[in-house]
């Protein structure tokens, strides 16, 4: 039986666990695009960074999410009822990729996804839930 999909931030692919964790699980995995932009950035530093990158992403099945407009009105909705949307607007973009049940979206920063309620859980919270 799979879990739900996962739609991943950011910020869990410094946690290792997390990773080792998602190579076992068996739902689908979801990299929003602009997410994918953020990791991107800090690999570039290094020269084998987004080779090393795209033989993760590659390993764990995880896929990169294009975003539509669908997505994109979702992240405006949620800016225009939140906080300055200038401010926040990679968050809300890439919290909109998980804008509907089932989908679970895994962050580090759940305060900053206010808008997802309880589909936002923590790496540790995901691995107890569907572990």
């Amino acid at each position: 039986m799979s879990g739900p999909p996962l739609v991943l931030d950011t910020n869990v692919f410094s946690r290792k666990d997390f990773l080792s964790w998602l190579d076992s699980y068996h739902g689908k995995k979801r990299l929003p695009v602009v997410a994918f932009a953020e990791i991107c950035v800090k690999r570039l530093d290094s020269q084998d960074g987004m080779s090393r990158l795209k033989a993760l992403l590659n390993r764990l099945n995880i896929n990169i999410e294009r975003m539509g407009s669908r997505i994109a009105e979702h992240g405006a909705v949620w800016g225009y009822r939140g906080e300055d949307f200038s401010d926040k607007a990679r968050d809300y973009l890439i919290g909109a990729h998980a804008h509907t049940a089932p989908l679970v979206f895994v962050t580090e920063n759940k305060k900053d996804f206010w808008f997802l309620d309880d589909r936002a859980v923590t790496p540790d919270e995901c691995m107890r839930r569907f572990g």
